[in-house]
């Protein structure tokens, strides 16, 4: 069994395991861009409300983290071709 290639079977409930994991991690990402979205749009509210001291920069960060989580996505995209 250490030596030459595993039996299809194994390598296909391998292959179905790492996809399932993938399709996880894509659902937690979508939960947390819902989180991030609801985040932005209570911080805009307090940012015109004046609430929100000026040398905080949640825009640039927020904005960080929509760019991080879309890349993740095409990573994972990518990961299952």
């Amino acid at each position: 069994m250490l030596s030459g290639d595993p039996p299809a079977n194994i390598m296909q409930i391998g292959f179905n395991v790492y996809r399932a994991g993938i399709g996880l991690q894509e659902l937690f990402i979508v939960l947390f861009t819902f989180l991030t979205i609801r985040f932005h749009k209570e911080m805009l509210e307090r940012d015109r409300a004046g609430l929100v001291p000026r040398h905080i920069k949640w825009k640039r960060l927020t904005w960080t983290l929509y760019a991080v989580l879309a890349l993740i996505t095409v990573s994972n995209l990518f990961d299952l071709r």
